[in-house]
């Protein structure tokens, strides 16, 4: 008889030896993993035969390339010293809010203006939520 037959009754299982018994546990796991590898396979193949045939194609239309046309920057006026004192003054009040604490001392010594480092698509997705 061989390893399958052997583990279908349980008196025979009692008498197999250790090592048979591992060996029988290694094929029907074998066996399992190989069936449910195939079925898996099976569905993929049916999602993709679907998706084919159910794809919605979109007809691109070309579009003639167009020159880019390098526009000059805005001159951007210097700020006055006053906005620059009201813009401290109130990230000041800012932070100390945020803080919530009355002891501490804040004292901005210097603002920048920094790049934007947020990819593209947030950018993007921001704009529609703010318009």
């Amino acid at each position: 008889m061989n390893l399958i037959e052997n583990i279908k009754d349980v008196e025979l299982i009692k008498t197999m030896p250790v090592g048979d018994k591992i060996l029988a546990g290694l094929l029907v796991a074998f066996i399992g993993m190989t069936i449910t590898f195939l079925l898996l396979m099976f569905i993929w193949g049916a999602i993709e035969l679907l998706s084919k045939f159910t794809a919605v194609k979109k007809k691109e239309k070309v579009k003639p390339a167009v020159p880019v046309k390098e526009t000059p920057k805005p001159v951007v006026p210097e700020q006055s010293l006053q906005d620059d004192f009201e813009l401290v003054a109130v990230i000041t009040a800012a932070l100390n809010e945020y803080t919530k604490d009355s002891n501490t001392v804040i004292k901005i010594k210097n603002i920048k203006r920094v790049a934007d480092a947020s990819p593209a698509w947030l950018n993007k997705k921001t704009k529609k939520i703010w318009r």
